[in-house]
């Protein structure tokens, strides 16, 4: 089970003052997480290219492109052809001097107006392109110059394209507002972000991994007063019903599930037949509807049965249906029935 946080930023202030992180420190070990997930796919056993592989890095004026400077100083040590394209002009203390060093390292820079002539250049030695624009910080539209090129860069194919925290487009939220880079992975820092996995971001993210900036994941999301938004259920986490040795059973002994019907009874029946599957002894699909088909393996009733041990309810409810408060004033009244509540709800 994974911790999913809304906004880290008060995570990276609780590392700085109580581990002793420096900026600097977090920033090099995020550009060495960078590096680690690129290497591989620029010296990949099926890479074909002219002269020597080529990396584009897409950087902001703030510090998530200066986690894109620190990381081209770092992969110009591997003989790959690091450029650096410059949406604006470094803004943030720390993105100034991560460009000072990577020019004294022999990075090369250019700007949004040549990336048409670069990419036309290097389309056969391109091998990844990593989204160090906005990241987490994010928010409102894209200004026209950084859609231009999101639009650009996505429509190469042959790159690996690797987003720095949360590919830019996305906001905390999740929300993208018409354009966002389309990354095959996004490495994100520190914890895991709400944004990454909101349903209009996930066809953007590709492949998330989570590294650290310099200490344990536990040690940097410990905090008695930041409270995660969200935990992520991962299939070591699930834990199905103990049934013991006891041989004197019937079905009634493990418990008794009723799943409340409402528009889409479809929902509420694939929701009963996967708790029957899953360890309950009995499943009832509860609906006032006569004409509802309920499988055989199912029992159907108008009311909870009475030795209802767990219930859910809203998968398929719809949302003005009359029978609807009844249900809850009926889980409020029994309040030791386990309850699980679905969208409509």
């Amino acid at each position: 089970m994974h911790k999913i946080f809304m906004d880290t930023r008060k995570l990276d202030a609780q590392a700085r003052n109580n581990l002793d992180l420096s900026e600097d420190l977090m920033m090099e070990n995020a550009a060495a997480a960078l590096e680690a997930k690129i290497l591989p796919h620029v010296f990949s056993e099926d890479g074909h290219y002219i002269s020597r592989p080529a990396v584009l890095i897409l950087a902001g004026s703030g510090n998530n492109g200066a986690d894109g400077f620190a990381l081209a100083r770092r992969l110009i040590d591997h003989r790959i052809a690091v450029t650096v394209c410059e949406i604006d002009p470094p803004k943030s203390p720390m993105c100034i001097i991560q460009k000072n060093r990577a020019i004294k390292n022999g990075v090369q820079t250019n700007d949004a107006y040549q990336l048409d002539e670069y990419i036309e250049s290097k389309s056969f030695d391109l091998r990844v392109i990593a989204d160090c624009i906005f990241g987490s910080g994010f928010h409102g539209e894209l200004p026209y110059h950084a859609a231009a090129v999101i639009e650009q860069v996505n429509q190469v194919t042959d790159a690996y394209k690797i987003a720095c925290d949360i590919p830019t487009g996305i906001d905390m939220n999740g929300n993208i507002s018409g354009l966002a880079f389309k990354a095959d992975e996004t490495v994100t820092m520190g914890a895991l972000k709400y944004a990454l996995f909101n349903d209009a971001a996930k066809d953007y993210c590709g492949k998330i991994t989570c590294s650290n900036l310099g200490v344990s994941r536990c040690n940097f999301e410990h905090s008695a007063e930041i409270i995660p938004e969200a935990l992520l259920l991962e299939e070591n986490d699930l834990e199905l019903p103990y049934r013991n040795k006891k041989q004197n059973v019937n079905k009634g002994s493990f418990g008794h599930t009723a799943v409340i019907a409402g528009e889409k009874e479809g929902a509420a029946i694939i929701a009963a037949e996967a708790a029957l599957r899953t360890g309950s002894g009995l499943s009832t699909v509860v609906s006032s509807r006569t004409d509802i088909h309920i499988p055989y393996e199912l029992m159907h009733s108008s009311a909870l049965p009475e030795n209802t041990t767990a219930a859910a309810l809203g998968m398929g409810l719809g949302r003005n249906n009359p029978d609807a408060q009844k249900y809850i004033d009926c889980l409020i009244e029994n309040p030791e029935i386990a309850c699980v509540l679905d969208a409509d709800i």
